[in-house]
């Protein structure tokens, strides 16, 4: 077997164990590290460094530079292996290999593993239902039990949109196995109960039905085919009630904000919903953002939520210690406004690269990030922390560019 062969393995074998057993995820990392390592003794790699991972790279220092600075040093100190990944993949994918590992295969192994993925969560759910004749196992986290419900719909997500941005180069059982993969793909959005994960599906499915029927209908058609998806989100909510209640929950909740924040905030009751606990996680986020325009560091925010929640009253969440659940209020408020900057052009410049390459995957992927860090914190928990360093550092170095583009 050649290098090739066992460094482009090495990597599947990463894709394929992380997402369905992310406990796998660091014996992965390190096999893959050690035949980089081998092929780098070898010279069968090719040191690169693409500017973007130098992006990456310091994001991670300012975090670094954070935690050995501050006062809390020993609490804050798990937090530089925690964002571990911030380097390992950049300094990784910097040696490539001569030829670039084909993205079908790479995808492939990523769709089947989300099926093993949806296939553990619901027979989890099912056996629990079967011993206990409970259903919470079928909502939220507690179906999601190994990833955080949102960052499993984010994996479900680009697996849809994959399979369906190659649907049309399918035919005969290849085409029933894909339709009923998107199927079994949506449908895990359901239990899941991510209202980011929704609001991802009801984007991917918009943009390929509305981008089919404006190059195929007549406008008649077209508005109709909007329609038509609007009845379909609404069936959606009717096979979960708690989703439709939970959205419905989440628009009244947002007007009340917006009509008068201080008067919401001063009558949201102890035990609160999600939703509501975003809404004033934000609101605190933001005053602490204008007060600290530096930041005032990773324990620090903590103390600082913590503090302020138990003055307005909210003890309960206090004492769950959440985070602002938005990844650029979480970094601003921890680190200053320079971080975020850093961060946002970062992004830009992905966007700018895969749009580029017009390479529809790797825009997604950038998409997928910035659309669920408005909701969640996504560097904060190593499953978002792996899922989008791994994937944006392959799609920039060792992932083959989309055929009609050159590398």
């Amino acid at each position: 077997m050649t290098f090739d062969k066992i460094y482009q393995y090495s990597f599947l074998l990463l894709c394929a164990l992380w997402i369905p057993f992310p406990k796998l995820g660091g014996l992965a990392i390190a096999l893959f590290a050690g035949v980089v390592v081998y092929g780098s003794i070898k010279q069968k790699l090719k040191f690169q460094l693409h500017p973007i991972f130098i992006g990456f790279v310091v994001l991670y220092a300012i975090y670094a530079l954070a935690i050995l600075t501050s006062p809390q040093l020993k609490q804050d100190l798990p937090q530089l292996e925690y964002k571990l990944s911030f380097v390992i993949f950049p300094v990784l994918f910097s040696f490539k290999p001569e030829q670039g590992i084909e993205r079908k295969k790479v995808l492939d192994t990523f769709t089947w593993a989300c099926v093993l993925l949806g296939l553990l969560y619901w027979v989890n759910a099912i056996l629990s239902y079967m011993s206990t004749g409970q259903t919470q196992n079928f909502h939220s986290s507690w179906f999601a039990y190994n990833h955080h419900p949102s960052y499993a719909a984010a994996f479900f997500s680009l697996a849809i949109f994959y399979l369906v941005l190659n649907l049309k180069n399918k035919k005969g059982i290849k085409l029933v196995v894909s339709i009923g993969l998107i199927l079994f793909f949506s449908c895990l959005h359901i239990p899941l109960e991510s209202l980011a994960g929704i609001l991802m599906l009801v984007c991917i499915f918009c943009y390929f039905v509305l981008n089919w029927a404006w190059h195929n209908f007549h406008k008649a058609l077209f508005m109709a085919m909007i329609l038509l998806g609007m009845l379909t989100i609404r069936g959606l909510l009717f096979l979960q009630p708690s989703l439709e209640a939970n959205v419905k929950h989440t628009i009244a909740l947002t007007k009340d904000y917006i009509s008068d924040p201080q008067t919401f905030i001063e009558n949201c009751p102890q035990k609160m919903s999600g939703n509501q606990a975003r809404l004033i996680l934000w609101t605190i986020s933001g005053e602490i953002i204008a007060q600290h325009p530096f930041g005032v560091g990773i324990s620090g925010l903590d103390i600082e939520l913590s503090k302020r929640l138990h003055h307005l009253g909210f003890h309960e969440i206090a004492a769950k210690h959440w985070n602002p659940h938005n990844q650029f209020l979480q970094i601003t408020a921890e680190l200053g406004w320079f971080a975020l900057l850093w961060l946002i052009g970062t992004i830009l410049l992905l966007a700018k690269l895969a749009w580029r390459r017009k390479d529809l995957i790797f825009g997604f992927i950038i998409a997928s990030f910035v659309l669920n860090a408005l909701f969640e914190s996504m560097l904060q928990r190593q499953s978002g922390i792996v899922f989008y360093l791994l994937f944006l550092s392959a799609f920039i170095a060792i992932i083959n560019p989309p055929k009609q583009v050159k590398a």
